[in-house]
């Protein structure tokens, strides 16, 4: 079948639809309900990637052997991170490390 005997062949089953029938009152309204669908979904897409503030990944490392593989892996990839050396919070805060 070509596109042209499709169409008409849809066209009609619509005609013989009586719920379908009213197009000109049904068109418009999905038009409508689609608009609003595609704007949802940009206010969404802004909100996700843009207005929300992205935060970077926290490596904590202590000056060993396996922390320092993690900071040349993590320099390899394109992952944004910050070093957080596990000592410097022994020293500044609590008393001990967070595992204590």
């Amino acid at each position: 079948m070509s596109g042209g005997v499709e169409v008409e062949t849809l066209n009609s089953a619509l005609n013989k639809c009586p719920v379908l029938s009213d197009r000109k009152r049904l068109l418009p309204e999905l038009q409508n309900q689609l608009t609003a669908v595609l704007a949802l979904s940009i206010y969404l897409y802004l909100m996700m990637n843009i207005l929300v503030a992205k935060r970077k990944a926290i490596l904590l490392i202590d000056g060993s052997d396996e922390s320092k593989e993690a900071i040349d892996l993590i320099k390899h990839s394109t992952v944004e991170y910050v070093e957080y050396d596990i000592k410097k919070f022994e020293q500044t805060c609590c008393g001990g490390s967070p595992g204590d």
